[in-house]
């Protein structure tokens, strides 16, 4: 397997390359003939630059678009192309198979869109378009998950909102590193493929997993307006794509509560 060039260095490359030889390039501050440099030798791109916090459309197309159309068009520079493999979002769906209508995507999911479709439309003979489900990053600054089940060790209570309703499609982050390397080594089709655990989980199932394990956990609630829906509904993906990655949330959540209290 020829080395696998990222073009940013989150925490899915850094997940990444604990189980693929994998470099990173930055897609922001490389020069084109640094990036026509780069792809030099390389069999497959993993496009996973993004600025998540745009504050209007122009600034999401410059940050978010534009660096992708760059790309396209310098690896279509090279013969043959890279594969390329284009990590898009969830926030530009309706449901698991359908996109959200335009005007009712935020500056962020219309960059994202644009970037997808465009991949997708493009000249490059091999792209697949990669969109997770709500990621478990094991960090409480990233997501709900991991934030909650610090606030439980580090303060002893936690706050549902409206009882803890609301149910996400938990991925840990390691399990989604897998998949996509297996989409790496694979690449069966041009498409797009959603990852996700096919099973939604409500934060007060969270919750009592947390009281299970801290007994004196002290679990709040409060009323709160309904935010912006965020899907949870999806089908595991085909094994056209990827072969299954069993794991257990609860175990995954147990694992992080000990890495937390060491």
């Amino acid at each position: 397997m020829k080395e696998v060039l990222f073009t940013g260095s989150g925490s899915i490359y850094q997940a990444c390359r604990r189980l693929l030889p994998c470099r990173k390039l930055s897609l922001r501050r490389a020069s084109d003939d640094a990036l026509r440099q780069a792809l030099e030798g390389v069999e497959v791109v993993v496009h996973n630059a993004a600025n998540l916090h745009c504050a209007s459309v122009e600034q999401a197309v410059a940050d978010n678009f534009l660096p992708t159309v760059r790309l396209v068009n310098l690896c279509l520079e090279r013969t043959p192309p890279p594969r390329l493999l284009y990590l898009s979002s969830m926030s530009i769906l309706a449901d698991e198979t359908t996109y959200r209508p335009v005007e009712a995507m935020d500056p962020y999911a219309y960059s994202k869109f644009l970037g997808e479709t465009y991949c997708l439309k493009s000249a490059l003979p091999q792209v697949c378009s990669v969109r997770f489900s709500t990621l478990f990053y094991e960090d409480p600054t990233k997501d709900g998950l991991s934030q909650l089940a610090a606030e439980a060790v580090h303060h002893g209570r936690i706050t549902l909102l409206n009882g803890g309703e609301a149910c996400r499609d938990f991925l840990p982050l390691d399990v989604a590193a897998a998949y996509l390397m297996q989409l790496v080594r694979r690449f069966p089709r041009r498409g797009v493929v959603n990852l996700a655990s096919g099973r939604a989980t409500s934060f007060r199932e969270v919750s009592d997993w947390l009281k299970q394990r801290l007994p004196e956990l002290v679990v709040e609630d409060r009323p709160a307006p309904n935010g912006k829906p965020v899907l949870h509904r999806f089908s595991p993906p085909s094994t056209e794509w990827v072969e299954p990655i069993p794991f257990s949330l609860e175990e995954a959540l147990g694992r992080y509560l000990q890495k937390l209290q060491s």
